[in-house]
């Protein structure tokens, strides 16, 4: 499995009639920065021309495609929800994913606002790797999905509120951190139900259970701190709420067919070539 920088810019040079696909996992957000472009998914094609941006779906299935005429330039990156534990709440990733599962694309024209400032990004920091960059890029983000995010609840219009409303509620704000680490009792008590009933609102609203949620979450990010950290396995562990390294080795190789330490040398040095500017 490839390990995927998130929020940091990668190039490719298209040779004319050539197309760009790419399969590492996450969104991928794709500016022309020279040279035109057809998104080619099944029976459409749409045209992308230079200093448009477009916005690819994990599920999607498509290639871009250059044009005949001269070389074109791309400027990208990745963006993974997972990888902001604590950032983003539960509802919020939810919504994401469920755009992900659709073949979602968007071409934003060149005039938006979003496309202005990649360019404008690309232009003075596509080189560059720091955290305000790649704050900037978050920003980003934020442009293009804002309008996709659950909106805030407003002031509770009964001082006597359900269970299912506190529910709602609850999770619609509680970032991932906290979700992760919680245990299910003290998410019931924020909710004012019993811990059975929260077990049972969480399952009927996700499709899962909260102990399977947890532990998704605690690999997620196991996983992003082996390949952005130096910290021992041990460490890793215990940082993602396991005490016990053998039932934590044992629950990271079920999930992604690695222990941590086979996982960190198989991805780190990938990851470590793309963010020394290596060209994708």
């Amino acid at each position: 499995m490839k390990p995927v920088s998130n929020l940091y810019f990668h190039d490719c040079q298209v040779a004319a009639g050539d197309e760009w696909q790419d399969g590492n996992e996450g969104w991928k957000i794709v500016l022309v920065s020279k040279g035109n472009f057809y998104w080619l998914a099944q029976n459409t094609a749409k045209e992308v021309n230079t200093g448009d941006v477009i916005v690819i779906g994990p599920s999607s299935q498509g290639v871009l495609r250059a044009s005949r005429i001269g070389d074109s330039l791309l400027h990208y990156f990745y963006f993974r929800p997972e990888h902001l534990v604590g950032l983003m709440s539960f509802t919020e990733r939810l919504s994401l994913e469920a755009f992900a599962a659709d073949n979602f694309v968007r071409i934003i024209p060149a005039g938006d606002a979003i496309a202005v400032d990649f360019r404008e990004l690309v232009v003075k920091d596509a080189r560059r790797r720091s955290f305000f960059q790649r704050c900037r890029i978050l920003n980003l983000v934020g442009m293009i999905f804002g309008d996709t995010m659950p909106a805030s609840a407003g002031p509770a219009m009964q001082q006597v509120v359900t269970s299912q409303l506190r529910f709602e509620q609850v999770i619609e704000r509680i970032p991932d951190s906290d979700l992760m680490t919680y245990p299910s009792d003290k998410l019931a008590e924020m909710c004012g139900c019993s811990a059975r009933h929260f077990r049972r609102l969480f399952r009927k609203h996700f499709k899962t259970s909260i102990r399977a949620k947890q532990t998704e979450l605690r690999l997620e990010k196991a996983r992003q701190m082996l390949v952005e950290t130096d910290e021992k396995v041990l460490s890793v562990a215990a940082e993602c709420g396991y005490r016990h390294l053998g039932f934590f080795n044992a629950m990271f190789k079920k999930k992604f067919g690695l222990t941590p330490s086979e996982w960190r040398r198989q991805n780190v040095p990938a990851a470590k070539a793309r963010h020394h500017g290596v060209r994708s």
